[in-house]
């Protein structure tokens, strides 16, 4: 196998956003081209060729886990729980056991159509590759919820998936709703064909686009605060869900009812039950 080049898939990555990989294997096989690709890219390529030429049944048997993890990104409530969990940077084990799939199937999933963790501490690319797209072309709300659980971690990405309240959703959406705006002048802006009569023009736009960018990390740094007073708050209250569960009748709470529905069984972000089909 062809070993992993760090600079070409950094670069894929910078400007493919997420889905790099899987956007990177699409179009290697249309082109026949040749690249320098990463072992799971190497097999996607290899999925891809198998399911034209000759059927799904073949390249999921050939490729079981990158089947399963394109049968994932297809379901919405599973692949949005997937995004809220990976943004939270939630551990895998978690993630598979609530999605009721394996660890295997999620790694996969993640790094073909959701991998961010190179990425996580360049807010423009977050804004730009993840949540911007989502509340243009997706789901503003969604939007809103991956905010939260990219601010909020752990504690609030589980408070989300299981529906919880007492959540900034309403100040996540504001956030997102002004980044969309920031970047669709920023957009504007890189569209000028500057000569002496636009030049004015540019500057004003680009002087505003300054200004907004500077209001917009302060509003970052507001929500993130926020995302903290909730997550104490959620915090207080399992401590003392805690305490009184441990004071009530020992066996009121039997783990032998419904055996194995709390490691498999997957909830989405309205807290509905939810599996891979």
């Amino acid at each position: 196998m062809t070993p992993d080049i760090d600079t070409k898939p950094n670069m894929e990555h910078r400007i493919g956003g997420p889905a790099y990989r899987w956007k990177l294997a699409q179009r290697y096989v249309a082109s026949r081209s040749k690249m320098q690709l990463d072992e799971i890219t190497q097999q996607t390529c290899a999925y891809m060729r198998i399911y034209r030429q000759i059927g799904w049944e073949r390249a999921t048997s050939e490729y079981p886990a990158i089947a399963a993890a394109v049968e994932l990104s297809k379901n919405n409530c599973a692949f949005q729980s997937l995004k809220l969990s990976v943004l939270a940077n939630l551990p895998r084990a978690e993630v598979a056991a609530r999605l009721g799939v394996t660890q295997e199937i999620i790694e996969v999933a993640e790094k073909l159509f959701f991998e961010i963790h190179d990425m996580a501490e360049a807010s423009s690319w977050m804004a730009s590759h993840v949540f911007v797209p989502e509340a243009k072309f997706g789901s503003k709300e969604l939007a809103a919820r991956m905010k939260v659980a990219f601010y909020g971690g752990p504690v609030l990405a589980h408070a989300l998936l299981d529906a919880g309240d007492n959540l900034p959703i309403n100040d996540a959406q504001r956030l997102v709703d002004q980044e969309t705006l920031l970047h669709s002048k920023l957009q504007a802006a890189l569209a000028f064909d500057l000569d002496t009569k636009s030049a004015e023009e540019f500057l004003k736009i680009y002087l505003e686009y300054d200004l907004q960018v500077k209001q917009l990390q302060f509003e970052r740094e507001k929500f993130q605060y926020e995302c903290e007073q909730a997550r104490e708050t959620c915090m207080s209250g399992n401590n003392g869900q805690a305490e009184v569960e441990s004071s009530s009748d020992p066996h009121q709470h039997d783990s032998t009812e419904n055996p194995g529905e709390g490691q498999f069984a997957g909830r989405d972000q309205v807290g509905n039950k939810q599996r891979v089909a």
